[in-house]
């Protein structure tokens, strides 16, 4: 299980209290730590060492969350 931090733009749609997704294999928590900027954690199970660096993490992020439901 490996999980990724990220800081980003504040989401009108998270709100002003944490969200947290989930499903089988993968899981996601947004909080809001000013007006301005959120945090977001995501856990997920992920074998492929090799290609876990950062400058991928966008692309791994994409592949493991591409059909969920409730990320966009």
């Amino acid at each position: 299980m490996v999980w990724l931090h990220f800081k980003s733009s504040y989401r009108d749609e998270i709100g002003n209290s944490i969200k947290i997704y989930q499903e089988p294999n993968r899981s996601a928590i947004y909080y809001p730590v000013s007006e301005k900027t959120m945090d977001s954690v995501f856990l997920f199970p992920y074998d492929n060492t090799d290609r876990f660096l950062k400058e991928n993490y966008k692309s791994i992020l994409v592949d493991t969350y591409a059909d969920s439901k409730w990320i966009n």
